[in-house]
């Protein structure tokens, strides 16, 4: 076919039933998008504030504080009456914090979709909410779009991981019974689509992508090479890092891995801790079940350490679970498919894509994150081996 795709094609692409469900997935209207505000840390604190508070106007009572404290096993803990709580946003630089001051119990909850730990600020956080609120009982949410445990051995002793799967999990359980208002559940549902599409992933969306791509690799794999420069001005800052370090030999890079949405690459400590297939079957259509990601958007970009549990051998598996004892963040679902074991902080592009700067400021990022990721590749062969 070379580079050239006859309108013939193009109209078999259109005519394909996952493409045309894609398409009006993809353009169906979204509050929240349309406001611009998935990606903002402190809009979704927001929102779960007003979920969380029981006097809310979303006419569901205390139901979702009670759904969402049962996620980290303490559904008992929450008084019978809690009518008259409050919640707070950012008291302290505390994400959320719900009171109930009567019933002296407390709710402390701290949410990282787009950024880390750091200054201890979890200890600080609860030695403080202990020498405000003594004798409460009191329960910790370290929320993220993963469910990851918190990195210090000590915090995790007391904050409970918590996903924005359990997120969406307990606004369908808080829902089920309740005579909500047409514009609630409208809110409702565009605020579950959002988180879907923009932090956990949608798996629907993901299988028809697959089954379109599977169908038609050869002309998409054109228009690809053709376009993704120009879709995603990132998507050839990044390549161009990746290679010049494979060049170095510093890390393993291959374009054939990457999208508009992610350059991969591994390294040589990564193979070592997680063993390759012998064929190219993993969920990439690989041979390495473990990748460093640079997800990109349109202004920012981030760094994780993701894994895929298809056709695992028992050696694979073994070496996740010796991973993920030495990062003290166990498995909370044995049926995982997709796993991010590490996040790094996302970095705003300030610069326009022709600028002079823009290359240099992406650069500049992505090797200050290099060096983070060669100390924690350090850090987690002494803790493995």
């Amino acid at each position: 076919m070379g580079n050239l795709i006859s309108e013939e094609t193009l109209h078999k692409l259109e005519a394909d039933t996952s493409f045309q469900q894609l398409s009006q997935k993809m353009q169906t209207l979204n509050i929240f998008e349309v406001l611009g505000i998935t990606n903002a840390e402190i809009r979704h604190s927001n929102f779960l504030a007003w979920l969380l508070d029981p006097n809310g106007n979303h006419g569901m009572g205390d139901k979702f504080l009670r759904e969402f404290v049962s996620k980290l096993g303490q559904r008992e803990v929450v008084p019978e009456n809690v009518t008259v709580c409050i919640v707070r946003r950012e008291w302290q630089h505390i994400d959320l914090l719900v009171l109930c001051q009567k019933e002296k119990y407390l709710l402390c909850v701290e949410n990282k979709v787009f950024s880390e730990e750091h200054d201890n600020q979890l200890r600080r956080y609860r030695d403080m909410l202990l020498e405000e609120y003594p004798g409460y009982t009191m329960s910790f949410a370290f929320l993220s779009p993963d469910g990851i445990a918190p990195l210090s051995a000590d915090d995790q002793q007391y904050w409970q991981p918590v996903s924005y799967v359990d997120i969406l999990d307990a606004i369908e359980s808080a829902k089920g019974g309740s005579a909500l208002l047409p514009e609630v559940n409208m809110l409702l549902d565009h605020y579950t689509a959002a988180v879907r599409r923009h932090i956990v992933g949608d798996d629907n969306i993901k299988k028809l992508c697959q089954d379109f791509y599977d169908r038609h690799k050869e002309v998409l794999d054109t228009i690809y090479e053709n376009c993704k420069t120009s879709l995603n001005p990132i998507c050839e800052v990044a390549e161009d890092w990746c290679r010049e370090k494979s060049e170095q030999g510093e890390l393993i890079f291959s374009p054939q891995w990457s999208n508009n949405t992610y350059t991969r690459f591994t390294t040589e400590t990564i193979r070592k801790l997680f063993p390759q297939h012998t064929k190219p079957i993993s969920g990439w259509k690989t041979t390495d079940m473990a990748f460093y990601e640079i997800i990109k958007r349109e202004n920012y970009f981030k760094i994780t350490l993701s894994l895929c549990s298809d056709n695992l051998t028992d050696e694979q598996r073994a070496a996740c679970d010796r991973v993920s004892q030495a990062l003290n963040r166990p498995d909370r679902k044995e049926d995982w498919r997709w796993k991010r074991i590490r996040n790094w902080p996302r970095h705003t592009i300030e610069s326009e894509p022709n600028s002079e700067n823009y290359k240099e400021g992406i650069y500049r990022y992505l090797n200050t994150n290099w060096r983070e990721i060669q100390k924690f590749e350090n850090d987690l062969l002494n803790k493995t081996e």
